[in-house]
């Protein structure tokens, strides 16, 4: 893997930072732009040992409740050098907003309990095969569960509870937390 795509991953995960702290929070502190120090050291994640890639983003309870909730766009250009991820956790972060195009065709858990989400987030999840939990309890969701959830083959692990939902999912093996 050539210093580029090292450097294009420490950018990315300094802007994820940089949005996490806005306006002024402190998170994160091992999380620095000095010289582009290896992110496989740094807090909250971790990489594979062989590819050096990054697999794991766990930020749950990152953004301190005083700075208020974020509305975050997540795009495919964010994620371009995380592309062998396999576990997001954005769980407890104020988040009201999420949009985007992310095509992790590697991700198995995606977690964004305990926000305060109002609309299911846009992911277009037909590139995430691979999904076998995703966790979406505790928010403001409101309105019918979205048909794409239901297409998802290898998701074992669905939470919605402490929404506002309406709509069944099919039984096919998935443990459900409505």
């Amino acid at each position: 893997m050539g210093r580029g795509v090292l450097e294009r991953r420490e950018e990315a995960l300094l802007k994820l930072k940089e949005a996490f702290n806005f306006p002024n929070g402190s998170s994160l502190p091992s999380w620095n732009n000095q010289t582009f120090s290896d992110c496989c050291t740094w807090e909250s994640v971790k990489c594979d040992n062989s590819t050096h890639r990054v697999i794991v983003i766990d930020l749950s309870y990152t953004r301190a409740e005083e700075l208020g909730h974020i509305k975050w766009s997540l795009n495919a250009s964010s994620f371009l050098p995380f592309i062998q991820l396999q576990v997001l956790r954005l769980r407890g972060n104020y988040l009201s907003g999420l949009l985007g195009d992310i095509r992790l065709a590697n991700l198995e858990v995606l977690n964004l309990q305990y926000n305060m989400l109002r609309e299911f987030p846009y992911f277009d999840l037909s590139h995430s095969r691979n999904l076998e939990a995703l966790w979406l309890g505790a928010n403001y969701l409101e309105g019918s569960i979205p048909e794409s959830i239901t297409s998802l083959a290898s998701l074992t692990v669905l939470t919605l509870d402490n929404n506002n939902l309406t709509g069944s999912l099919p039984q096919r093996g998935t443990h459900h937390i409505l």
